[in-house]
């Protein structure tokens, strides 16, 4: 990944103004995005080492390729049992070697287990002089409070859709499905890159597309509701589809500069939102929640398909514009 797309992150400057400023001891970097977080936390490696972050010089390439003396990496979900800790806590209380700073990236923060994280606690919070730890993790649930209070916080901010886009295109996705890729992770890169390489969707999004800006009666539903897109393997991209798309009609109506997730597709977000005012979307979207919830339970199919199409239906309708 280009640092271009990292250094555009809001999380990225607020890290980069401690490396002019002065680095603390201990960041925990959240982000439910693997690629957009690992990319994060190899940059944030390289910084704390060469501040210009040129990936060409001889510090760069030795922390690139895991050479460099004062860089120990590990992974929470290889730390199990307070001997898996043993090694790096070791390496910890050795002084830099070609540096004036150790730097300890530990990945997957949130996997290592509570006994193993206990037993980072104390090095977390006062680690020696020369050291600057940085955790990465996919939420803040699965690390300890007292973990979560001695490190400096930093969410990473949703991926722009354009530069989703862009990313998928270089390496050799089509721009129409890059795009449909991207209205699906809505900002996540990781995901965005699993759904293009894992088939052609396009056909399904169109579809979902069309459904939302023509179904306005009740009558209607069941020609939908039997259709491809509402079978056993389908149904629940389809509802990921109409939760983004409705998602972005709000934001049209509401008139926000909020993030759109659908790229190019003013004039059919434009058909989905007419007759909806933002409650009646909302409702909508609690639909497809509900429905979500009712395929967990092994509902059947067709009756959650009726069911949200006439959940929507019911939205539009119960706040129509007056």
């Amino acid at each position: 990944m280009n640092f271009s797309l990292v250094e555009k992150n809001r999380a990225w400057k607020q890290f980069y103004r401690d490396v002019r400023e002065g680095l603390g001891h201990a960041y925990i970097f959240f982000s439910e995005d693997k690629e957009m977080l690992d990319a994060t936390l190899h940059f944030a490696t390289l910084a704390c080492f060469c501040p210009d972050v040129c990936c060409e010089c001889a510090t760069c390439q030795s922390v690139a390729e895991g050479s460099h003396p004062d860089v120990m990496r590990a992974t929470g979900d290889g730390m199990k049992v307070k001997d898996d800790l043993e090694p790096l806590l070791e390496q910890v209380e050795m002084k830099p070697v070609r540096a004036t700073r150790k730097v300890v990236i530990i990945e997957d923060a949130d996997k290592m287990n509570v006994v193993c994280q206990n037993k980072l606690l104390k090095t977390f919070e006062e680690p020696p002089e020369y050291m600057t730890m940085i955790l990465g993790a996919s939420s803040e649930s699965g690390l300890l409070p007292t973990i979560r209070s001695r490190g400096k916080k930093i969410y990473l901010e949703n991926v722009g859709s354009e530069d989703i886009i862009e990313e998928l295109t270089e390496d050799g996705t089509d721009r129409e499905t890059a795009a449909v890729a991207a209205a699906y992770s809505m900002g996540n890169l990781h995901k965005a890159r699993q759904f293009a390489e894992g088939g052609d969707y396009r056909e399904q999004y169109e579809q979902v597309f069309i459904m939302l800006m023509e179904m306005k009666k009740s009558s209607q539903i069941a020609q939908y509701a039997l259709k491809e897109n509402f079978s056993k393997e389908r149904i629940a991209l389809t509802l990921d589809f109409m939760d983004v798309i409705l998602s972005d009609a709000m934001k049209l109506l509401l008139e926000t500069d909020a993030q759109r997730f659908t790229v190019g597709r003013e004039r059919e977000l434009t058909q989905v939102a007419a007759g909806f005012t933002p409650q009646g979307i909302a409702m909508a979207l609690e639909e497809i929640n509900k429905a979500r919830e009712q395929l967990k339970f092994n509902v059947n199919v067709a009756n959650v398909a009726c069911g949200v199409l006439f959940g929507i239906l019911e939205a539009r309708y119960k706040w129509r514009k007056k």
